[in-house]
């Protein structure tokens, strides 16, 4: 058994682990070096990764030529009169817009030529100037120490169990008529990528048929109460990557591993489609380069020798708006899994969700403060720029007149001809 130690405490299978799996947890792991290991920058090699995620979700929010100048800005392209004064002995380190030595803190915090840009962004330079950081140099977000933990924790949440004792009834029943279920998944902040946390929820329909099903509809619809024949029998927080599509293929996953004989219904198009394929693959191999192939390969020897119906369900329709009562009765089977999801995903652990709901906080407060400033490097370079522009008139209209070699032929073919006129007025 092959396995990759990817952190002190987790190892991935390298033939039961999905590709982008794998991808994910290598970015994350060069990343934690990239900086010392190919930067000569002082103060930054012993300062915690790079969050490449949340920083490269915040520079996608500006246009591409706005990008392309935080880049240089994040990667030191620009030279200050401070750097170029170590190599040129000619220049000196004085700022060319003020008369303060020049370097990046100077350039973010302190020169006086952009104060009126720098006073829109009062907070934002009050609150890194707070923090003592190197933000001038380093203009990105840094990992946090919950990071690591957080990513740990979702690699090892336990899967969605049963109670046997329910497990062999439900395994009785289905040898006469398949079990009905609703699954759904949820995901919390999910353009969040380092701070999304998801889960699942699985609901059971012990309604036998159609007619008793009409019946809770329409008793739903006359007192509002949701019908006692959905159970949410388990849920879970989702183990691995933290996204919706994946929840929603784990909690399918796991019914097909308890029963043989079901009907399953769900919201996802996209899990369905993945379901869809593993009913199609000849062998479980040939799934190893899809999305989520870990899940799909334990699917599908789930799907050989068993009855497996799946249907599709609008997602987040009103049920007391529907008309059809077996439609209605759907609806809110899906409507119950859903709840029990977006519960699970906000409250299963509650102290390890208060760690998730806090290290989320501080993230956004980080990544607003990145995009201000960001905006700000973008305005102070546009007054920069004026005042550049300013400056060379100045000194354009300042600068004697350089004759060129052509002008000075003529000038001279003129002086010579204003002399010989001169001389012939004498001579007469």
């Amino acid at each position: 058994m092959v396995k990759l130690l990817v952190t002190a405490f987790v190892k991935l299978h390298i033939l039961h682990t999905s590709r982008d799996s794998i991808l994910s947890w290598l970015v994350w792991t060069w990343q934690q070096d990239v900086v010392n290991q190919f930067s000569l920058r002082k103060g930054h090699q012993y300062s915690p990764p790079v969050s490449i995620d949340d920083t490269v979700a915040i520079l996608k929010t500006f246009p591409l030529a706005s990008q392309k100048f935080l880049l240089e800005e994040i990667s030191g392209g620009f030279q200050t009169q401070h750097q170029k004064a170590a190599w040129d002995t000619s220049a000196t380190d004085q700022c060319r817009y003020c008369p303060f030595p020049d370097s990046r803190f100077h350039r973010v915090f302190h020169c006086p030529a952009t104060d009126q840009v720098r006073s829109s962004y009062f907070e934002v330079v009050e609150h890194y100037l707070a923090l003592d950081s190197n933000i001038h140099e380093l203009p990105v977000i840094l990992q946090s120490p919950q990071d690591e933990f957080l990513r740990m924790c979702h690699h090892l949440h336990p899967e969605a169990v049963i109670d046997e004792q329910l497990l062999r009834k439900l395994r009785g029943l289905s040898e006469l008529s398949p079990i009905v279920f609703f699954t759904d998944g949820s995901c919390q902040h999910p353009s969040h990528r380092t701070s999304r946390v998801a889960a699942y929820s699985i609901v059971l329909d012990v309604c036998v048929t159609n007619d008793q099903r009409r019946d809770m509809a329409r008793q739903f619809q006359l007192t509002g109460c949701i019908p006692d024949t959905l159970k949410v029998i388990s849920v879970a927080r989702t183990t691995g990557a933290q996204s919706i599509y994946r929840s929603e293929l784990f909690a399918i996953l796991k019914i097909c591993e308890w029963l043989d004989n079901t009907v399953i219904y769900s919201d996802s198009s996209a899990a369905l489609l993945a379901v869809n394929r593993c009913q199609l693959a000849s062998n479980a191999e040939s799934l190893c380069m899809a999305s989520e192939s870990d899940l799909l390969q334990r699917l599908w020897p789930t799907m050989q020798h068993s009855t497996r119906v799946f249907h599709k369900i609008k997602a987040h329709n009103d049920p007391r708006q529907t008309l059809d009562l077996l439609e209605c009765y759907f609806q809110l089977g899906n409507l119950v899994a859903d709840t029990a999801a977006v519960q699970t995903a906000k409250c299963l652990n509650p102290d390890f969700a208060t760690e998730v709901s806090q290290h989320h906080s501080s993230l956004t407060t980080e990544r607003n403060m990145l995009h201000k400033l960001y905006s700000m490097h973008l305005e102070m370079s546009k007054c920069r720029t004026q005042l550049a522009a300013t400056m060379d008139d100045a000194d354009t209209q300042q600068t004697p007149i350089i004759t060129t070699q052509r002008n000075f032929l003529q000038e001279f073919c003129n002086w010579v001809g204003e002399s010989t006129n001169r001389k012939s007025d004498l001579q007469r």
